[in-house]
């Protein structure tokens, strides 16, 4: 069953949604999603966590449009996700820049796809102020291979938020930095989330970054819901002192617990 039309209030809505895939022509089902139903409330932050092949970059594609065949129901703003997709921006694990473009370039390129009618100059002028808040202006006329990798996944940052779109979806998007440079990227993140306050849902290895980021994390384990907390620790947070929070201490080791326990115990929370 592909998508469904669907109405939903919130930003986001999986309504019982499973998805499988056949392992690599054998004719074995390999089920990633079973019976997922999830809400994203419009301007949530939402961070999806759990072990590798558990779901998580799975229901991003879901919602970014590029997973076609499930079943149950898929709602982005009221709307099915091809119809939203302009309203969607997706920043990969990977930077995928463009080696032929320059920083600013790569930047523009978004623009030039999502809002062809807007002038060059604007464009370019727009591009500079993303990569200014992800502190790279000076690096704007640089091409990929002349960058950091840290750098490079900086600039991908500042092209997704340029596109101004109204769900962000983040596969692990500083997992690639040092940790230094990551914690300076999450504060200008932060920042920049605190102006709009966009709906997110973003996925992470890192419970630390988990908990620093989210209004609420949800945990998945053999493709369904194992555990959902409400991080109830006031923003702004600092990204230096949160380890200190008493709050963050309980969360993380309900989060560990819940992350070894056996997997057979896991049970579909309602969202």
């Amino acid at each position: 069953m592909g998508p469904n039309d669907y109405s939903s209030d919130g930003a986001v809505e999986l309504d019982a949604v499973t998805v499988e895939f056949d392992r690599h022509g054998t004719g074995e089902v390999n089920r990633v999603l079973d019976g997922v139903s999830l809400e994203v409330h419009d301007g949530e932050f939402l961070v999806l966590v759990g072990r590798s092949g558990c779901g998580k970059t799975t229901i991003l594609n879901l919602l970014a449009g590029l997973i076609r065949n499930f079943t149950g129901r898929v709602g982005i703003l009221g709307r099915t996700p091809a119809e939203a997709r302009d309203d969607v921006a997706y920043m990969f694990a990977r930077d995928a820049l463009l080696p032929w473009r320059s920083a600013v370039r790569n930047v523009q390129f978004g623009l030039e796809i999502r809002h062809p009618e807007m002038p060059r100059r604007q464009r370019r002028e727009r591009a500079l102020q993303y990569l200014d808040l992800v502190g790279l202006r000076a690096s704007a006329g640089l091409y990929p291979w002349q960058l950091s990798q840290g750098m490079r996944q900086r600039v991908a940052l500042a092209r997704t938020w340029a596109l101004d779109p109204k769900l962000l979806l983040m596969d692990e998007p500083f997992a690639a930095l040092d940790a230094q440079t990551r914690g300076d990227v999450q504060r200008k993140f932060l920042d920049l989330w605190a102006g709009d306050r966009k709906s997110v849902v973003f996925v992470t290895h890192d419970l630390t970054e988990a908990i620093l980021m989210a209004d609420r994390i949800v945990l998945l384990a053999e493709g369904r819901i194992a555990a959902e907390h409400i991080v109830d620790i006031p923003r702004p947070r600092d990204v230096d002192e949160i380890t200190l929070d008493p709050t963050y201490r309980r969360i993380y080791k309900e989060l560990v617990d819940a992350l070894h326990a056996p997997a057979e115990n896991s049970e579909q929370v309602p969202a």
